[in-house]
Order: C-alpha cells, then structure tokens, then sequence
C-alpha cells in the first residue's frame, strides 16, 4: 500500500478507529496521530528505518575479532540523538548527534542504529519491530545492544502505568526471545508538560483536570521495570545477564525536585521544578546540553551491560 492510499485509507475510517491498546501491535492510526499527514510521514519514517536495518554493518574488525554493535530503540527521545523528527532534521536538537559520536568514539562504539520514531507508543514500536527494522541479520549477532526507551507517549496518550510497564517488558522480553543480543531497558525520563498534555491520563486515571504532573505516573512505570529487571525480577530470573535497567532522570531533575515542594496549581512555574528547562526547553526532549548530561549517566550503563562477559543466546 503506498502512503497516500494508507492515509485515505485512515482518514475515510477515522471514526470507526479504535482505541490502540498499549501491550498490543499496532500501526499508527487516526488515534494516535493529529492528522492524517502524520500517518504518511510516519510510515515513511519506518520504511527508512528498515532500509537502515537492513544496511547495518555488522562485519567483524579483521584485527581485533568481533565487534560490539548498538541499537537504540524507540521514540523522539531516541530518534533526538538523530537530530530527527520523523525522519526529517529538527534545529531544536542540533548538537545531540556530536554528542553521541564523542562519547561513544572514546568507548570504542561504532555508530550505532538508532530505530526511534516520534510520537511512538509501545505498540507502534512493537509493530515496527515486527515488520522489518528487527532484520535476521541483527537478531542472529550476538554482540548486539539494544537500548530501549518508549513509553512516555502511552501516558500522553491515556494509558496507566500498570499497560505502559507491562507493555515495555513485553517488548524486551520480545527482543530477548528473538535475538541473540542484550538489552538495556532505560526508565522514563522526567516531563514537565502535564498542564498541556496531560488531559488524556487525567481522564484514564479519574483524577481532576488538568493534569498537573505526571510525575507519580513515571515513578510508577519505572518502579516496575527496575522491580522485573533487577533484584531478582521477572525478566532478570529469565534471561540474567542479558538484561539490565538505567534510569537517567536524575540528569533532568533539578536538586529541589520533589511533589511537596511544588507551587500549588498547575502551569509553567511548576513545571519548572519538575525539569530542568535548561537541558529541556520544551519540558520533554533534551538539547545539545542536556544529551551531553544524558550520555553521562547512559554510556556507563551500557558498558556494565556490555561487560556482563558474552555468553551468546543463553549469557
């Protein structure tokens, strides 16, 4: 189906489109997108992405033997680090991609490929997963590290914690059954726009509106991957090694953070004491300074991952 025909197709049945289930598989449809336009951007944002899967080097160092290789997975938080909004280059995060290759130059990283499309839910990246951008190529190495960051748009978009952490840890339970790789499961980074993003949740939730934070809804989602993957966790009984969790939001968080401490009411004086507008202008999406602060705490949780000592698909 070309994208124009797979946007009519959406628009002419907007109102028969259901509500997207978190731990399910789902392209996007008229439910998760503003408009119809977003529908043909985004499919043609994974059609690159499977193009750039598939294309992913993966050939060993003659000198040195295998080479370690990662892939970052999952929405504009993701796809930043391309310095990319569907595809397409975005100013507000220009730097990012120095940032990434610096860091990861010292650690003796290659470049890495990144599979984050904007706007994604788990059960957009679930399907995308499914339908090209995890290539046999990439599930068979086993010197593969996926990282994994979604979710933060299923709260945006009315989902409760309890789907949006069981839908996370179905994803990587589906990485770590279809490869032979590892994966880094990486917590919810803080956001500050509940005033204007938040309605959806409120309602799902039955609490007031607006919504003035969702901050308690983060900390619940994260509490339960760290819970199923460290300490003796679900997923950690299951696969050991090949599974670790990071949680980054501290970077973001400024030093007085904390509910008792925020101004009464809802609004950008709030939201200020949930994020550091410095590194999150837009109160959700790092700049150039705040990857630098993010690659800080993240490329050390990668190395532990990585050096859990390769065992291949039962490590």
């Amino acid at each position: 189906m070309t994208s124009s025909l797979f946007a009519l197709l959406c628009l002419s049945t907007r109102r028969e489109v259901r509500r997207e289930q978190a731990d399910g598989e789902s392209e996007r449809t008229a439910w998760s997108t503003h408009n119809p336009r977003e529908l043909v951007t985004w499919r043609s944002c994974h059609e690159k992405h499977v193009a750039s899967a598939e294309a992913f080097d993966l050939t060993d160092e003659p000198t040195r033997g295998p080479r370690r290789r990662l892939v970052l997975i999952g929405d504009s938080l993701m796809e930043s680090w391309l310095e990319q909004t569907y595809c397409h280059h975005n100013a507000k995060f220009r730097g990012a991609s120095a940032v990434l290759r610096g860091a990861l130059l010292q650690s003796h990283w290659p470049k890495p490929l990144v599979l984050g499309i904007s706007s994604d839910h788990t059960q957009h990246l679930a399907w995308r997963l499914r339908h090209g951008e995890l290539t046999p190529r990439i599930a068979a190495n086993p010197h593969v590290l996926f990282v994994l960051l979604i979710g933060t748009n299923n709260l945006g978009g009315g989902h409760l914690p309890t789907d949006v952490s069981r839908a996370v840890e179905a994803i990587a339970q589906t990485l770590l059954n279809s490869t032979r790789g590892r994966v880094l499961v990486h917590g919810l980074l803080p956001r500050g726009d509940a005033a204007k993003r938040g309605g959806a949740l409120a309602a799902a939730a039955g609490v007031a509106k607006p919504l003035c934070s969702f901050v308690p809804y983060i900390e619940a989602v994260n509490r339960a991957l760290n819970a199923s993957v460290l300490g003796g966790g679900w997923l950690s009984r299951l696969y050991g090694r090949r599974i670790h969790y990071a949680d980054c939001g501290s970077a973001f968080t400024p030093p007085a953070q904390g509910l008792a401490a925020q101004p009464a009411g809802c609004g950008k004086r709030r939201a200020a004491n949930e994020v550091r507008v410095d590194l999150m202008p837009d109160r959700i999406h790092p700049n150039a300074a705040g990857h630098a602060e993010w690659i800080k705490c993240l490329l050390p949780a990668i190395e532990r991952t990585a050096r859990r000592k390769y065992l291949g698909a039962d490590g």
